[in-house]
C-alpha cells in the first residue's frame, strides 16, 4: 500500500463525509484518482464500509462492560462465539488463548440492563461453562481508528 493510499484511509477513518476534492488536496491528487483509489481499496477489501460513530450514552447504552466467557469444551469456542456475535448488545467478540475463550465487549443502559443482558442473552447460550463480567468505570480512549502508518494526515481532516 502506497503513501497516498495510507493518507485517504488515515483521512476518511476520522471524517468519512469529507468531500473528493478536500482528500485530493490533502494527499495532492486529483478527484478523480481519489475516487479510483478509494473504489479500488474497497474493491480488494482494505476499505470495508463507511459508518457514522455514535454516542452509545447518548443513545442510551452508557454502561460499558467486558465479559469474559469460558466454553464447556474448547472446541465449542467458535460456535459460541457466532452465537453471541449475533447479540445486538454485543459490539465486539473475540475468541481469545488462555484461561478464557471468548472476550465480548457490550453495552447496556445500566446494571440492571447488564444484569438482564448476562443472565437472560449471554449465559442461556449453549456451551458456557463460566463467566466473568468487568464494568468499565472510565475509558481514556476507545477508537475504531486502525493505525494506516502514515501520520502525516493524522490531525488534518479538520483543515
Amino acid at each position: 500500500m502506497d503513501r497516498e493510499n495510507r493518507a485517504l484511509l488515515a483521512l476518511i477513518q476520522r471524517d468519512g463525509r469529507m468531500p473528493y476534492a478536500q482528500l485530493a488536496r490533502q494527499v495532492g491528487l486529483s478527484a478523480a484518482a481519489v475516487h479510483d483509489r478509494l473504489k479500488k481499496l474497497k474493491a480488494g477489501g482494505a476499505l470495508r464500509y463507511w459508518s457514522a460513530v455514535a454516542d452509545p450514552a447518548r443513545l442510551g447504552y452508557p454502561l460499558l462492560a467486558f465479559v469474559r466467557v469460558q466454553t464447556d469444551l474448547p472446541g465449542n469456542a467458535r460456535a459460541l462465539a457466532d452465537t453471541l456475535a449475533l447479540l445486538p448488545d454485543v459490539l465486539e467478540c473475540h475468541l481469545v488463548n488462555g484461561a478464557w475463550n471468548c472476550l465480548i465487549k457490550v453495552r447496556a443502559s445500566g446494571p440492571a440492563g447488564l444484569d438482564a443482558l448476562v443472565s437472560e442473552r449471554i449465559a442461556p447460550c449453549p456451551g458456557i461453562l463460566r463467566l466473568q463480567t468487568e464494568v468499565v468505570s472510565l475509558s481514556t480512549k476507545e477508537s475504531h481508528i486502525v493505525p494506516t502508518g502514515d501520520s502525516s494526515a493524522v490531525g488534518h481532516a479538520a483543515d
